[in-house]
């Protein structure tokens, strides 16, 4: 299946899940065994076609396959030279409106208004160009124009098995099913009602803005290089502020979702061990959770100190080797709480995008410092399926 029918084929996929979940709301009533099974399939299915179309835009045979207008934006679109136009009061260019028109769909579908003068789509795998000073020509740029692409290689909880959910539309409602409970009786004594009970963990999206200065004098730069750095600002500016929330405990309000870490309580506690690494493992366990994504992630202080830390006297080997944990993969970043470990089915984290990348050119607020001030402001969410899938630790 070619890279255009992966797309549609997602789309209908995503139509049909939706259905699921919102005739079983208009009827007021929990999913039935077989909206169930066709639910599970359907979100198995939808991560399959992900990962295809991540593995297409990755391989220069999909150049054939992307549309008319994402040629034109490969040939001659380059963000530098937009933000150019607009501080320098010129006509948008052809090249830059087609990518707008993009973003604006994007938007649109999402259900979300437009701020900004430039409307990035998240993912049309489009080149990011620069002109060649003083020729007018465009020079094809490594960058690409894909910041869901740079989640997956740069987002720790993504890394680890998180799901991400991008392109929604509205609040979006996952349904959880606590599964069906069977019992012994006699042979002529009535069954239980063994119907297990449906909760839902919704996603709304919720703005993450960020500032980005940048001098004039960069912007006169007509280099790939330069093109590359401003994407490459952009996007860690984002994911920084996402993941620094995500490992968070802050408790959640009407601006930013609670952090996965917000009213969990510590399965262990004490000095970094052997025992207590296992301790999470069994904690998962116990709850029938230990399958899917299953991963460590931590500080980068214990992930160091695993490495030094023996398994036991009697034992050969680190508490950390290599990559690994008991061997399970181990992430680090910075943006976890000091301290802090948590053994997880990381599919079981929700991260839900909606809509573009919006961003505010303003040439006006640092002007006495030739500074151009960009706004950026985009759409997400995140959320734990269950709450069972996860173990917290703390250790020293």
């Amino acid at each position: 299946m070619d890279y255009n029918n992966l797309i549609e084929t997602r789309k209908l996929k995503m139509d049909e899940l939706e259905g699921i979940v919102s005739t079983g709301k208009q009827e007021q009533r929990m999913l039935n065994e077989d909206e169930t099974t066709k639910f599970n399939i359907l979100t198995n299915e939808l991560k399959d076609i992900d990962k295809e179309i991540e593995e297409k835009r990755n391989t220069n045979n999909n150049k054939k396959n992307i549309t008319i207008n994402t040629k034109t934006m490969e040939n001659r679109f380059s963000l530098i030279k937009s933000i150019r136009d607009f501080v320098e009061t010129r006509s948008t260019s052809d090249e830059t409106l087609q990518v707008m028109e993009l973003g604006k769909n994007e938007m649109l579908k999402a259900g979300l208004s437009t701020r900004g003068q430039i409307i990035l789509p998240y993912e049309t795998r489009a080149i990011v160009n620069a002109t060649t000073a003083g020729e007018g020509e465009y020079a094809i740029a490594e960058q690409k124009l894909d910041m869901i692409g740079a989640l997956r290689g740069n987002l720790v909880a993504v890394k680890a098995g998180a799901t991400l959910l991008s392109g929604l539309n509205g609040n979006v409602s996952i349904p959880v099913y606590s599964g069906t409970t069977s019992s012994w009786k006699g042979e002529n004594i009535t069954a239980a009602d063994g119907a297990g009970a449906f909760t839902e963990v919704t996603l709304a999206p919720k703005r993450i803005t960020t500032i980005l200065d940048i001098s004039k004098m960069f912007l006169n730069q007509d280099t790939t290089g330069a093109e590359n750095l401003l994407m490459s600002d952009l996007t860690s500016s984002v994911l920084a502020t996402l993941e620094a929330a995500i490992f968070s405990t802050f408790t959640g309000d009407t601006s930013q979702p609670a952090g996965i870490l917000n009213g969990m309580s510590n399965t262990y506690s004490g000095v970094t061990s052997f025992e207590g690494i296992v301790s999470l493992e069994s904690a998962i366990n116990a709850s029938n959770a230990l399958t899917g994504s299953l991963a460590y992630v931590t500080t980068p202080a214990l992930y160091g100190k695993g490495k030094t830390t023996t398994k036991s006297t009697y034992v050969g080997g680190f508490v950390v080797e290599g990559s690994t944990m008991n061997g399970y993969p181990i992430y680090n970043t910075s943006h976890m709480a000091t301290g802090k470990i948590l053994f997880a089915n990381w599919a079981d984290l929700l991260i839900g995008n909606w809509g573009a990348i919006d961003i505010t050119v303003d040439p006006y607020t640092q002007a006495h410092l030739g500074v151009v001030r960009l706004v950026v402001n985009t759409y997400w969410n995140f959320a734990k399926r269950r709450a069972a899938s996860f173990a917290l630790g703390t250790m020293s």
